[in-house]
């Protein structure tokens, strides 16, 4: 669906390599990071495509109920340029395919702010190019293959190879790739196109087409195609020699993902809000943190944990990634680590870099003995299964010995409130990356609606409501499959 972008992270540029995005300095983005602001937004104004890309990070054809409407758009631009957004990067579906696409551009320019569109080019005529051009929109068209082919499986289109030379044809011929770093050509790695990735480069940097190539993220359609990603050895072969190529002419970088000669730190100054109004802290940590419609930009930023701990990232991000020499200015792939953890401050498991750092990466679920003080038989939860935003799940299955059991052999009312207790400390200890203790301060309107037994297999909701210094206020459910048996609130006390 996503006019064959598989999840466009914006880069921060290297000195030496003529990156497309804005080489904003570390100083500036911790800035804008501590103060909640912006220096990018992404937005989609719709998923409608006329491509089926096989790694999509949509994972459907099917265009949603709801789209924003223009003027929603427009709110969503305003308000991210009253953050400090100094650019917006459309994104889609194909953007080309929103019927107001130009009106939106003018209205963003008028803001003050520049526009980047990721496009697959098989709607770029001479003539809208032309517009597109003199609209200065920075301009990112889809190039994955020179084979017929290849670019055919990967775009779903038999025209995909021509559809893409002629979009590049009538960008050059507008006037874009003459010096003036407003044109691009992103392009997937994956094993279909691994051996023509340095032919690839040749062909865009002898023309002055700034290359744009990306590592799959493992999520949507990607992991329906499973075969088309790359190991982490793989990846790193790739990067160093297109490294070494580029020094032929005049740049040198040094190699790490997920980006070919760039780093990605947009999760400190930017975010994405789909065609629905959902903000997702980029395309590859697909969790809402809010939605526009309900709440405005401002408070969902300033609200959100997900993207908290990422403007904190020297703090939050795990190991090897948060232990790496190169940490205060790279965090590997958020969005990867995410998609192959379940935890958005794991460490990138495609980077190389932390084959030599022998800290383990945690895998959700975990067992919950390492994330909670309790010890059997107090321990109510056998492992935690999810972390979401101010959500967390964790799962247990009765069993016989248990203390909770009363005469009867039904558990006892109590169990299901510390249960959904110790299910908030493990969630809190596993961001925390610690084991500390708390204490369950005060239980409102708690209702146990069906009784369990040993043997029965239970989930645990968790989410929370307010957060104040050390307390914490959250609502608890406990489910047998997809029977409510109990809910209430809890109040938390947790040590820091």
């Amino acid at each position: 669906m996503n006019e064959h972008v598989n999840n466009p992270c914006i880069p921060v540029a290297e000195g030496a390599f003529p990156s497309f995005s804005p080489s904003y300095s570390l100083e500036l983005i911790r800035q804008t990071a501590a103060a909640n602001r912006l220096l990018s937004i992404e937005i989609e104004p719709t998923l409608s495509c006329n491509y089926r890309c096989p790694y999509c990070y949509a994972g459907s054809n099917d265009v949603p109920a709801g789209e924003l409407s223009y003027n929603e758009l427009a709110s969503v631009v305003k308000q991210a340029g009253e953050l400090g957004a100094e650019r917006v990067i459309v994104l889609g579906g194909e953007p080309l395919i929103y019927p107001r696409i130009f009106e939106l551009i003018a209205y963003i320019s008028s803001l003050g702010m520049s526009v980047e569109l990721f496009s697959n080019g098989s709607l770029l005529t001479a003539e809208t190019a032309d517009r597109l051009f003199k609209a200065n929109v920075r301009l990112v068209l889809k190039l994955n293959s020179f084979k017929e082919d290849v670019q055919a499986m990967l775009t779903g289109r038999a025209d995909g190879l021509k559809n893409a030379m002629q979009a590049l044809e009538n960008a050059m011929a507008a006037g874009y790739a003459r010096d003036n770093e407003l044109l691009a050509v992103s392009t997937i790695m994956c094993r279909a196109n691994l051996g023509e990735m340095e032919e690839l480069w040749r062909y865009l940097r002898d023309r002055h087409i700034i290359p744009y190539f990306e590592v799959i993220t493992p999520q949507g359609n990607a992991v329906e195609n499973a075969w088309l990603q790359l190991s982490s050895e793989e990846i790193r072969n790739v990067f160093e020699k297109l490294s070494a190529l580029d020094r032929e002419y005049g740049y040198n970088w040094e190699p790490r993902p997920p980006l070919v000669g760039d780093r990605c730190l947009r999760h400190q100054y930017s975010c994405l809000v789909t065609s629905t109004g959902n903000v997702f802290p980029c395309v590859g940590i697909d969790v809402p943190v809010g939605n526009i419609r309900e709440t405005p930009l401002r408070e969902i930023i300033r609200g959100s944990e997900i993207i908290q701990d990422l403007r904190n990232h020297l703090n939050t991000i795990k190991a090897p990634c948060g232990a790496c020499e190169l940490a205060d200015e790279c965090y590997g792939c958020r969005g990867t680590a995410y998609q192959l953890t379940g935890d958005w401050l794991a460490s990138d498991p495609l980077c190389w870099r932390g084959d030599s750092n022998k800290h383990p990466i945690q895998t959700l679920p975990v067992d919950a003995a390492g994330l909670i003080p309790h010890k059997t038989p107090m321990q109510l939860i056998d492992t935690l299964d999810e972390v979401g935003e101010k959500i967390f799940v964790a799962s247990v299955k009765i069993a016989p010995e248990t203390q909770f059991l009363d005469s009867d052999g039904k558990m006892v009312e109590s169990a299901y409130i510390e249960m959904i207790a110790q299910t908030m400390a493990a969630g809190n200890n596993f961001r925390e990356q610690s084991n500390s203790g708390g204490m369950l301060a005060g239980v409102k309107d708690f209702l146990v609606h069906s009784s369990c037994r040993a043997g029965d297999r239970l989930k645990i909701i968790c989410t929370k409501k307010i957060k104040f210094d050390n307390w914490s206020i959250i609502y608890g459910k406990v489910y047998r499959e997809n029977e409510l048996i109990a809910e209430g609130e809890l109040k938390i006390w947790m040590t820091l």
